[in-house]
């Protein structure tokens, strides 16, 4: 996050798809880098979010990853994990903007990982 697009390329080569679309919160044209897996958001050049959707790519040197069971997090996230939701858990990387939210069905398998902002 924070790098200028061109890294996407560089790292992920061409997207399957890149799409136009609006930041009403900022109020700046964003496009939305799709990848098989992974989607990117890029506001003013600049990756500003991701979503990663398969198992492909893993998240944080504790190797986490969509089709992961959720009881690593746990140890990991402690205090995120105890307030979690019934369907995602919430980790506040900027407690002013930026979070991690991290998606998992009834079985407590992960589905989606992404950061957001607020």
């Amino acid at each position: 996050m924070g790098k200028n697009k061109s890294v996407l390329t560089a790292s992920f080569g061409q997207p399957i798809k890149i799409e136009k679309s609006f930041s009403e919160m900022d109020n700046v044209d964003m496009y939305i880098y799709k990848y098989m897996g992974v989607i990117f958001y890029v506001k003013e050049n600049l990756i500003d979010d991701f979503e990663i959707t398969n198992n492909k790519y893993l998240f944080t040197k504790h190797n986490i990853k969509v089709g992961d069971n959720t009881e690593q997090l746990k140890k990991i996230y402690p205090l995120s994990y105890n307030q979690n939701s019934s369907y995602f858990l919430l980790h506040l990387i900027n407690p002013s903007y930026k979070f991690l939210s991290i998606d998992f069905n009834e079985n407590k398998i992960i589905t989606e990982i992404r950061t957001g902002s607020y």
